[in-house]
C-alpha cells in the first residue's frame, strides 16, 4: 500500500518510514501538511486520477494546520482514500476530539503508539483498499 505520513517530529517520520517499508510498503513522509504534494498543488487527483495514498497516520498538533483541520481538508477536496483508512496520531485525547474522530471515521492512535496496533490497523486498511476495488471493478 502507498502510505502518507505527517508528523512534525521527523524521528517519528523516520521511524514509520523505515518500518513501513521493511514491511513492503510505499511511504511518503511529511514535516508540515502544507508541504505535501495535495496542499502545494491546491488540488486534489482522486475524483479523475488515482488516490494519494491508501492509507493515511497524520498527527495532530502541527505547524500551519492541525491534523483534523489537514483531513477535514482533504475531505471538502474529494479525497478517495477509503474511508476508515485514515488516522491521527497524538498525545492530545479528549472525549470531544475522539468522538469528532469517531464521526469522520478517522482512527485514533495515542502516542506513544505501539507498531502492532498500527501494522493490525493497516492490514485492515488493505483489506478495505482491496473490497473498494472489487466495488469499483
Amino acid at each position: 500500500m502507498k502510505i502518507l505520513v505527517v508528523d512534525d517530529d521527523p524521528a517519528i517520520c523516520n521511524m514509520l518510514r523505515i518500518l513501513l517499508s521493511a514491511k513492503g510498503h510505499e511511504v511518503d513522509t511529511y514535516l508540515d501538511p502544507t508541504a505535501t504534494p495535495i496542499m502545494k498543488d491546491w488540488k486534489c487527483n482522486c475524483p479523475d486520477g488515482p488516490h494519494c495514498a491508501d492509507a493515511m497516520l497524520v498527527d495532530y498538533f502541527m505547524p500551519n494546520m492541525n491534523g483534523l483541520e489537514f483531513l477535514k481538508l482533504l475531505e471538502e477536496r474529494g479525497c478517495g482514500t477509503v474511508k476508515g483508512n485514515k488516522a491521527i496520531i497524538t498525545a492530545y485525547g479528549t472525549n470531544e476530539l475522539r468522538q469528532e474522530l469517531d464521526q469522520l471515521g478517522v482512527k485514533y492512535f495515542k502516542k506513544p503508539f505501539r507498531l502492532p496496533e498500527i501494522s493490525k490497523w493497516l492490514e485492515d486498511c488493505s483489506t478495505r483498499v482491496a473490497q473498494a476495488g472489487e466495488v469499483l471493478s
